[in-house]
């Protein structure tokens, strides 16, 4: 059985993918909290302490400061020591990436979700806690998640780093 890491950037990836892990919509692994675009992972971090084999980086583009693009390449050397890094980019954010897979604008969210206050935190606290994906989210739908990478791509093409679009999906 291969061991998969998945790394994201706040609880409310870490929700998407621990629910999406349950619904066999994604490859089973272990879930972290750690921003590779601003904090660098030091020798002594709990997830360089094991071997994968492949880690799924979950990324925002809301920060693309020349500072977060360095740290981004400095994580990405050293997870690339423990495991095949695969980066998922998100497009600006997760509520924008949700919009984008569920084809609805950030209104309709509100609505859809029934978010009482209609307040962009409000939104933030439902999908950290209390949505369950599996009620809105299709296997068609998570082909659509991180697969618009361009902007990204193209900002970080003297880089040298690999990305791939779209989330990797189990195969039934």
């Amino acid at each position: 059985m291969s061991k998969n890491l998945y790394i994201v950037e706040g609880d409310i990836e870490k929700n998407f993918v621990e629910n999406m892990k349950r619904c066999n919509c994604i490859k089973l692994g272990k879930c972290v909290i750690f921003n590779i675009m601003q904090n660098i992972i030091k020798p002594t971090n709990s997830i360089v302490s094991k071997t994968y084999n492949e880690i799924f980086c979950i990324i925002d583009t809301d920060c693309k400061e020349e500072h977060n693009l360095e740290t981004l390449l400095k994580n990405i050397e050293c997870l690339k020591s423990i495991g095949d890094v695969v980066i998922f980019v998100q497009c600006e954010n997760f509520e924008d990436e949700l919009s984008y897979m569920l084809q609805c604008s950030s209104f309709e969210l509100y609505q859809k979700f029934n978010i009482r206050y209609q307040t962009k935190k409000d939104l933030k606290k439902f999908l950290a806690d209390k949505i369950v994906y599996s009620k809105y989210i299709k296997q068609s739908h998570i082909k659509r998640y991180c697969s618009r990478p361009e902007n990204f791509k193209r900002l970080i093409s003297s880089k040298n780093i690999n990305i791939r679009n779209g989330i990797y999906l189990i195969n039934k």
